[in-house]
């Protein structure tokens, strides 16, 4: 064993560093290939590993002798126990009856407990004995441990060892973050090991109706319950300026709904063919089937979208004058779940009091009902979730509440208070998916969507507070594994460097193996099992140096690729759970951008056009007092510039309301219009390109008025890549006020300047490098030059910075997803540290993530 581990040394003592200092390699005349080695003093000490495994079978002779002598003072003890009691038990009876025994029976009982003394005086040395075998062993073990841990430092310069155990700790962190990440983020879809719905977030605002008809307040949205194979992803839209229900039109995905492509749609009525037309709007689909209340006769109506067929069904008892809250004819509400198909209605028998009734999909019949005790006209809407019905009712302007529960299962009801914000006053369609287990909802013509925040008992998602805490680790872990990802790419640049060896298992394994010498030393009353784990661990110690030999460069390529999983499986882990941005609103104090989040869509155009493709929105980037909630929005059909409208807050954005508008041009009185589209509002300024003459534009939007400033150099012959015009773009960030512009001497290369936001003069400018007809467009963060350029259809890259405040210049890649292929306005916002896009006609923003300083 020796030999061959010491032959094994010395092999890779030739090929390691330290033990080969030089390679010489040529050719003779005769074309053979010479070589010559050079070894240096630094070989590897062959020596200190001998002495090393040497030390761990002497360790391992004297613990067998040790445990030997444990397992005969065991014996040994049990014997002198047995012996004691009885001589207990003796002096006992001669206490209790002293005139019984004679002098001599008194000498015999002192003579056996001076026996028993003596053999366990003598134990007690033996204990002794091998007590300070026990810590000359120990000591041994630590000098051991100091000989591997210089080893280490000395011949594992690139901490391949301490790389292999942060990994597992990552490894083991990622694995906790996973399963954490898992409860919270991806919860048991289709599983009822819960106790109910406790909290409901926010109402999402998707966006309004595909037929971007505000009038349009009545229909519904959502997605398959039950969805076939391959429109797992389906989405479906029925919508009316009434409570008539004329078609349903699905959508293969979120994407093509807000974007109304690609859509199909199934007529319920064609004249003078078939009239299929329902009434209410408390419908589902499922299984592609579309499940909605039949106009006549009054039933329940089944509408195959593959086949285009329907089925209908009468229910004897249903009545047709009792309808929810908010609106008329809403008299069958069906409803999917986890449980499957129902139909909610009240009956005339009932007094109007609402019936939970259980669809058998198959035969189409309602196949058993309950009897609650809530009236129907004071319910605003229902659902079902895990065979449980959850009624809703009016709070006030702002507020619902889900105030009544009624358990299938059971048979039991309880009155509840559960509120949620909604979007609008009014809604008349409300109804939970199980396939992600959101609740739908259509507001006034807004599709808007309710996730469930928070279960009872048995929760199937975390608490919102967990995500904070992930987010930290997640950084803490990320920073972790770039470095250990830059040791191991390190390594693999000189591999030769790398000493083949691994004392790491056996470091562990005496570390261990000192803790079961401490535990033997305290407890040698233990049973004999302890001490067979003990004395296996021991025999193990003579394999490590074995496995020595089994570490090598493949190591290397199995860490390196191990680390790029694990990088991948954590940024994916983190991008679903921190979106936010990583640095204090208005400080600097990182390494610049990193990364942009995912785009997030907001709402088409306050002009509901689809057609405005040029314009702009966003926030004030230094807003007045009481104004930090504004909203603006610009837009037109080219890029001409007429108009701004402001709202109050982002609700009033999305939904029209309370705006006011700014006209920069009325017939006869003035005209202060402008060109392209890349305009910013600060201190409820709007910073813009003047039309004519060409120029700088600030426009008071408080009193109204309009200061112009031209930059003589500034030229009109450049503009962004995807459209004209875009000759001045204004930008705003925590250093100030900005415009980046291109000149006639600098041949269409972006030039930036700074301007004084008092004077409205460039008072400092620096020269780029970057072709404006390459950019696609630019923003500014701490002084700092972004330009991006288009990718592909799908994606644009930021790909060129310019720092102002080193006057350095890079090429980068930071590629972020567009929502559609083109867009004409792109900037930052330092008061929410936001990316705002106009993209053809709709507001999109992107969330930004730092560099760590």
């Amino acid at each position: 064993m020796i030999a061959s581990l010491f032959c094994f040394v010395l092999l890779r003592a030739v090929i390691v560093e330290g033990a080969l200092g030089l390679w010489a390699e040529g050719s003779g005349s005769s074309e053979e290939c010479l070589c010559e080695a050079f070894l240096s003093n630094n070989t590897f000490p062959i020596k200190d590993l001998v002495l090393l495994e040497s030390k761990a079978v002497e360790i391992n002779y004297k613990l067998e002798m040790e445990l030997n002598k444990v397992d005969a003072f065991e014996v040994k003890l049990q014997i002198y126990v047995a012996k004691i009691k009885n001589l207990t038990i003796i002096i006992d009876l001669m206490e209790n009856n002293p005139d019984s025994y004679t002098e001599v029976q008194l000498e015999e009982v002192k003579i056996k407990i001076k026996q028993v003394e003596a053999l366990v005086v003598d134990l007690q040395a033996s204990i002794q004995a091998s007590t300070v075998v026990l810590v000359t062993i120990r000591e041994e073990i630590n000098i051991m441990i100091s000989v591997l841990t210089e080893l280490e430092i000395t011949y594992d310069k690139n901490l391949v060892l301490v790389t292999r155990r942060e990994y597992i700790v990552l490894q083991q962190k990622l694995e906790d973050c996973e399963r954490r990440h898992d409860e919270i983020f991806k919860p048991n879809i289709g599983v009822c090991n819960h106790s109910g719905i406790r909290r409901l977030s926010k109402p999402i605002v998707s966006q309004i109706n595909a037929d971007l008809n505000a009038g349009f307040k009545f229909g519904g949205w959502g997605r398959d319950s039950k969805p076939l194979l391959g429109s797992e992803n389906m989405f479906w839209y029925s919508g009316s300026s009434d409570t008539l229900v004329n078609k349903i039109t699905r959508y293969s995905d979120y994407y093509k709904l807000i974007t109304r492509q690609s859509s199909h749609s199934n007529l319920l009525y064609v004249d003078r063919q078939y009239d299929w037309r329902g009434n209410g709007n408390n419908y589902v689909v499922r299984e592609n089937n579309f499940y909605y209340q039949y106009r006549s006769p009054f039933a329940m109506a089944k509408y195959n979208m593959t086949t285009s067929t329907v089925q209908t069904k009468v229910i004897p008892t249903a009545s047709t004058q009792f309808s929810y809250h908010y609106s008329s004819n809403q008299n069958l509400d069906f409803a999917a779940d986890e449980s499957g198909l129902w139909v909610t209605y009240a009956t005339d028998d009932s007094k109007g009091k609402l019936v939970v009734g259980k669809i058998n999909e198959e035969s189409f019949e309602v196949e058993e009902v309950w009897q609650t005790s809530v009236f129907k006209p004071s319910v605003g809407n229902a659902f079902m979730v895990c065979g449980v019905l959850y009624a809703t009712r009016s709070v006030d302007s702002k507020t619902e509440e889900i105030f009544y529960m009624f358990d299938t299962k059971s048979a039991k009801e309880s009155y509840v208070s559960i509120p949620f914000e909604k979007f609008q006053d009014s809604y008349v369609y409300l109804d939970y998916n199980p396939t992600d287990q959101k609740l739908y909802m259509f507001s006034n013509g807004y599709y808007a969507w309710l996730p469930v925040e928070d279960w009872g008992s048995g929760s199937v998602v975390g608490s919102v507070g967990d995500q904070g805490h992930i987010k930290l680790d997640l950084s803490i872990l990320l920073s972790s594994l770039s470095n250990l990802t830059a040791r191991v790419e390190s390594l693999e640049s000189g591999p030769d460097k790398y000493i083949k060896l691994d004392f790491e298992l056996l470091r562990i394994e005496l570390r261990e193996f000192e803790i079961l010498v401490t535990q033997l030393k305290n407890s040698l009353n233990s049973t004999s099992p302890a001490f067979d784990s003990l004395y296996n661990e021991i025999r193990n110690m003579s394999i490590i140096v074995d496995q020595l030999e089994s570490y090598d460069r493949s190591n290397l390529e199995v860490i390196r690729i191990e680390f790029a999983k694990l990088q991948r499986k954590l940024e994916k882990c983190q991008d679903e759970q921190d979106d936010l941005s990583n640095a204090p609103i208005g400080s600097c104090k990182h390494q610049g951008l990193l990364r942009l989040g995912k785009p997030v869509v907001s709402q088409i155009n306050a002009d509901l056009n689809a057609g405005f493709k040029f314009g702009g929105w966003g926030r004030d980037s230094k807003p007045l007092l009481g104004s930090e909630n504004m909203f603006w929005y610009s837009g037109s059909s080219d890029t001409l510039v007429n108009k701004i409208t402001r709202y109050s807050d982002y609700y009033k954005l999305i939904t029209r309301q309370s705006s006011h508008s700014n006209l920069l041009y009325v017939d006869r009185q003035y005209d202060w219009r402008g060109n392209g589209n890349n305009y910013v509002v600060r201190e409820n300024n709007f910073y813009y390109q003047y039309r004519s003459p060409f120029a700088m534009a600030k426009y008071n939007m408080t009193t109204s008025t309009v200061q112009t400033k031209v930059i003589p150099t500034a030229s009109t012959q450049f503009s962004y890549h995807y459209f004209e015009n875009q000759n001045l773009d204004f930008a705003a960030d925590e250093s100030g006020l900005w415009v980046i512009y291109t000149t006639e001497d600098s041949n269409g290369t972006l030039v930036i300047g700074k301007i004084n936001e008092q004077s409205f003069e460039v008072e400092e400018v620096w020269q780029t490098t970057t072709y404006k007809y390459s950019v696609t467009n630019a923003f500014m963060i701490c002084g700092v030059l972004y330009a991006t350029r288009s990718v592909d259809t799908q994606t644009d890259e930021i790909f060129y910075t310019y720092n102002t405040n080193t006057n350095q210049e890079d090429h980068v890649s930071i590629r972020f997803e567009k929502f559609q292929d083109l867009y004409v306005h792109l900037d930052y916002n330092p008061t929410d540290q936001r990316v705002y896009m106009f993209n053809n006609g709709y507001y999109v923003y992107y969330n930004v993530k730092f560099k760590v300083a």
